[in-house]
Order: C-alpha cells, then sequence, then structure tokens
C-alpha cells in the first residue's frame, strides 16, 4: 500500500485525477495499520488535496502524535494549520519541527510562509534564506522557496 502511496504521489498524471485513489490507499494504510505516521500524513494530504482541511489537520496531528520527533509530520501540521488561518499554532509547529532539525529547509519555507502571513516580511525572507541555503546543500533547488 505505501509502494502504491508513493506511486500516486510521484507520477506524471495530474493531482487531481490521483486524489481519489490516494484518498483510497491512505485510508486503507491507517485501517490495516492504525499506528503509521506515514499512513496518517498521507490520508493528511489526500483530504488536503480534497479542500477537507480540517479533517487533514486531524490527521496530521494524529501523525505528530504518533512520533512527536518527526520533524516533517510538524512541518506539514503547520503548512494545513496556516491553511485554516491559526496562524499562532501553525508558527508553534513550524518551531517544533525547526527544533527537532535546525536545517530541515522545509520547516524553514513553512515558518518563512507563517511570518510572511503574519506581516514579518524580514523574518519571513530569513527563513526563506535558509530554506534555500540548507536546499542547496543538498543540491536541491526548490523554486517554491525561491519565488517565496
Amino acid at each position: 500500500i505505501h509502494t502504491m502511496l508513493a506511486v500516486l504521489e510521484s507520477g506524471s498524471t495530474a493531482r487531481s485525477d490521483r486524489t481519489a485513489d490516494q484518498l483510497r490507499w491512505a485510508q486503507a494504510v491507517v485501517s490495516l495499520r492504525p499506528a503509521n505516521k506515514v499512513g496518517w500524513r498521507s490520508l493528511g494530504r489526500a483530504y488536503w488535496d480534497r479542500g477537507r482541511l480540517d479533517e487533514a489537520v486531524r490527521c496530521y496531528r494524529r501523525a505528530v502524535r504518533l512520533d512527536p520527533r518527526d520533524p516533517n509530520s510538524w512541518a506539514q501540521l503547520s503548512a494545513v494549520l496556516l491553511r485554516v488561518h491559526d496562524p499562532e499554532a501553525a508558527l508553534d509547529a513550524a518551531d517544533r519541527a525547526l527544533a527537532l532539525n535546525p536545517e530541515f529547509p522545509y520547516g524553514h519555507a513553512v515558518r518563512g510562509s507563517v511570518l510572511q502571513r503574519v506581516g514579518r516580511y524580514p523574518d519571513a525572507l530569513r527563513e526563506f534564506d535558509l530554506a534555500i541555503e540548507y536546499d542547496s546543500r543538498d543540491g536541491m533547488e526548490s523554486s517554491g522557496n525561491f519565488n517565496n
């Protein structure tokens, strides 16, 4: 099931064409393995893609409860909390992600988005710069970070 999720999430088919399959497979993962944080993150993403943001928040919160030491789950939770207009909780989740991994590019990018939303532009720019710096150390270049 995890393999199918990976194929669906990385395939060339448009995301909107894959969301039904992604949702079904993620639901199967969490029903078979309810303690699987990756399954809950995948289900959160599937709900996010379908515009069901409250359910996405619930799934990401479940993922961080299952493994509170996973910076990716905290960063994903931060991103969806920002989408549901809870910047204070989103900033807390981003800070938790970065406390676990201070060189996590996505954590800095999400934190930058939160800071941008609340009007702290110089701080947001620093976070985006850090996201670019840490991405480039890994040989990555995220156009989203450059756009921000």
